[in-house]
């Protein structure tokens, strides 16, 4: 992707998705962009 800006993008959602299904807390922090 041209300047970089989604490389971590699909990553981040699947992992806020499994970290819901699976009831733990997120040791990420979400970006805002």
């Amino acid at each position: 992707h041209p300047g970089g800006g989604m490389i971590g993008g699909p990553g981040v959602i699947a992992a806020d998705i499994i970290a819901q299904d699976l009831k733990i807390d997120k040791w990420w922090e979400d970006e805002d962009y």
